[in-house]
Order: C-alpha cells, then structure tokens, then sequence
C-alpha cells in the first residue's frame, strides 16, 4: 500500500494547519525541492522555508483523537459509524473528523494546548459547551453525523 493512503490528502493538511494544528509529524508534504515542477510530494525529510504542511499517520491522528475530553465520545463514534459508507482512507476521515471538531469549538482547552499553537483560547473556547452551538439565538445540539455528512456532500 502506498504511503499516501495513510496519510490525509495535501488540501486536508492545509486546512488542519490553517486550523492551527502543530506542524509536527513524521511525514510532510512540501513542494518538490530538486526539479523543475512544482509538486506537492510526500517525504520525511526536515521541511524547508515555511511552505509545507505537516501530513500527520493515522497513528498520530489516533494520538490526538485519543486525548479528546470525555463529553465528546458519543460525537465521535456518531461520526465513526458514518465511516464505513465513505470511500475515504482512515488519516483522511480523522483527519477530517479533528476540523469538524476544532472549527466548531467542541475541544476543550487542555486538548487545545496540546495539538493547536498561536490560538486566543478565550476567543475558540465555547461557552456554550462542547456539542452545542448557538444558532438564531437559540443554543442547539451539533449532530456530528449531520454535519460531516454535509463536509462529505451528503446532504
């Protein structure tokens, strides 16, 4: 099996370090250094300059799944069960599974410092809790299985 299936796609890791993700992993995406082309290739060689994006395994994304806080359980295995209807890789949907997290503010601050850097925790942490958000002026649950399906275009 190819490396690349086990790992999340090149736009997948730009929207985990858009999302602030530490950029440290085994594997990296970067532009190719030694040709004339300017394509993204996949290596474990020390990234050079600042355009490059970390390309975390699925055991480094277990990692950060892992230490997500208690209260998310059920949205994670919600989000989980939908996995076996997609044709994606495992790094892919984890991946994913982490920005649906992150950019609807459903980590806590411990996981926050952990995994995310240059963050204003005051601004990202929700008030409102983890699985909730405010809509309308109304606070309503997240159905992760809803919203991922929407991220999937399975409306």
């Amino acid at each position: 099996m190819k490396l690349e299936n086990y790992v999340p796609s090149i736009e997948t890791c730009r929207r985990l370090k858009g999302a602030g993700l530490v950029q440290k992993s085994i594997y990296t995406w970067m532009k190719e250094q030694h040709s004339e082309s300017s394509e993204w290739v996949l290596t474990a060689d020390s990234p050079l300059g600042d355009e490059y994006y970390s390309a975390y395994t699925v055991g480094e994304l277990g990692t950060m799944l892992s230490e997500i806080p208690m209260n998310l359980y059920p949205h994670q295995l919600s989000l989980m069960s939908a996995m076996g209807s997609l044709a994606i890789s495992e790094a892919e949907f984890r991946s994913k599974m982490i920005l649906f997290m992150v950019e609807n503010e459903m980590m806590n601050e411990d996981w926050l410092s952990m995994w995310v850097k240059n963050i204003d925790h005051e601004v990202h942490g929700s008030a409102l809790g983890a699985g909730f958000a405010q809509k309308d002026n109304k606070v309503e649950p997240i159905d992760a299985y809803l919203e991922m399906n929407k991220e999937f275009g399975n409306e």
